[in-house]
């Protein structure tokens, strides 16, 4: 299955598109500007990201985050030089961090 591009799609369908990713009707006129639509994501912390005080200096926050906890199956953890790192793991391996939903563009450049 391949993907299309948001630039690649017909007239009418960008208009389409973008009415429904603003939740807005789009004037004709706004049609060349440039959109950038921010969806909302979740990233898996674990190891020291797991601690708020950490997550607010490595994201910028001005707040303390909100994190749930979480896990994913099917990984390890092992470090690499000082660093814990994700690996493919055993069958029903689990590794237990926080989940973090990004609230801007800028975290998630991050």
């Amino acid at each position: 299955m391949s993907s299309v591009k948001f630039d690649q799609l017909p007239h009418p369908a960008k208009i389409m598109a973008r009415m429904f990713l603003n939740g807005e009707l789009i004037r004709e006129a706004d049609l060349d500007r440039p959109f950038h639509a921010f969806r909302k994501e979740l990233y898996f912390f674990y190891g020291t990201l797991m601690d708020p005080a950490t997550l607010v200096k490595a994201l910028n926050l001005q707040d303390p985050p909100v994190l749930l906890p979480a896990r994913i199956i099917g990984y390890c953890c092992m470090l690499w030089d000082q660093y814990p790192a994700l690996l493919d793991g055993p069958l029903g391996a689990t590794v237990h961090g926080m989940v973090y939903e990004a609230q801007s563009p800028e975290e998630v450049e991050l």
